[in-house]
C-alpha cells in the first residue's frame, strides 16, 4: 500500500502541468519525522503510511490548516482553516475570508468532480438514460488497459482546465529588458536583463470575461464544459492563485515570444 502513496503525490505534480509544485514533497514520511513536518510553515505534500504505529492517532490530530486525502476509503477533509497567511488574504477580517475561501473551494472540488465522474464514468453519471450499458467481466488485461484510459482521461480533464485557469497570461505579462550601464555597446541577448511584470487587475478582468463566454476558443476539446471561473463565484481562489509560488515562478520564466508586451 505504500506504493499508492508514492504514485498519489507523483500524480498530483503532473496533473497541475505546465505549473511545477515548488514546495515540500514527501511521498513516503518516516514514522519519527511525521509530527515535525506536519508543522511546516509552508505548503507541503505528506505522504503518511496508515499502517505505521502512531500513524491514526497523528492524523486524528492534524493542525487545522491542514487538508487530509484519505486514499484507504477515498475521501478528502478539507482544512477547517484555509489561507490562515496574511499575505495571501488582506481584506481587513481574516476569520470572514478564511470561511469565504474554504466555500469557494469546496464548491469548486464539486464543480470539478462532476466533471471528472462524468468522464470517467459516464454510463454512472447518465441516469436519466434509457439505454443501460452491458455489464461484462473484465480480466486483468482489461483491468490494466481501463486503468491506462482513466488515468489519460484524468489527466486530460485536469490539463484542459489547468490551460484555462492560464488562458490569458500572456497578455498579461510585461517583459521589460535593461542591458548594463556600464557598457557602451549594445550587450548580447543573453547578457540583458530582463524582468517581468504582471498586470493582476488586467488577468481578473480576462478571467470573468472568460466565464461570461465572450472569448471563445477555435478549438476546445471540452467544449460541453465551462471551465473558466467567475469572479462572482471563485475571486478569492483565484487571488490565491496568483500568490503561490508555482504561479510566480511560472509568471517569472516567461520569455519575450510568451509574453503580449514588451
Amino acid at each position: 500500500r505504500r506504493g499508492v502513496l508514492l504514485s498519489a503525490i507523483t500524480s498530483v505534480k503532473q496533473l497541475i502541468e505546465p505549473l511545477k509544485w515548488e514546495h515540500l514533497a514527501v511521498p513516503l514520511v518516516p514514522e519519527a519525522l511525521a509530527t515535525d513536518l506536519l508543522e511546516y510553515p509552508a505548503p507541503f505534500l505528506l505522504g503518511v503510511s496508515s499502517q505505521d504505529l502512531g500513524s491514526l492517532g497523528l492524523l486524528d490530530s492534524l493542525p487545522e490548516d491542514v487538508t487530509l486525502v484519505d486514499l484507504d476509503i477515498g475521501r478528502v477533509i478539507l482544512a477547517p482553516v484555509v489561507a490562515c497567511d496574511d499575505e495571501i488574504l488582506d481584506r481587513g477580517d481574516q476569520e470572514a475570508d478564511s470561511a469565504a475561501l474554504r466555500s469557494q473551494l469546496l464548491y469548486l472540488a464539486h464543480g470539478l468532480g462532476a466533471i471528472f465522474g462524468s468522464e470517467l464514468k459516464p454510463s454512472s453519471w447518465c441516469t436519466d438514460s434509457c439505454v443501460v450499458p452491458s455489464l461484462k467481466a473484465e480480466t486483468s488485461s482489461s483491468l490494466s488497459s481501463s486503468s491506462s484510459l482513466r488515468w489519460g482521461t484524468l489527466k486530460n480533464v485536469c490539463h484542459a482546465f489547468m490551460t484555462e485557469l492560464l488562458a490569458g497570461t500572456g497578455s498579461c505579462c510585461y517583459l521589460v529588458e535593461e542591458k548594463p550601464l556600464l557598457k557602451e555597446s549594445t550587450p548580447p541577448i543573453s547578457e540583458m536583463e530582463s524582468t517581468v511584470l504582471f498586470d493582476e487587475d488586467r488577468f481578473m478582468h480576462v478571467k470573468n470575461s472568460r466565464a461570461q463566454g465572450r472569448f471563445q476558443p477555435l478549438f476546445s476539446e471540452f467544449s460541453k464544459q465551462n471551465l473558466a471561473l467567475s469572479l462572482d463565484d471563485f475571486d478569492l481562489v483565484l487571488e490565491c492563485f496568483l500568490r503561490c509560488q508555482s504561479m510566480s515562478s511560472f509568471i517569472s520564466t516567461r520569455t519575450k515570444k510568451d509574453v503580449a508586451f514588451s
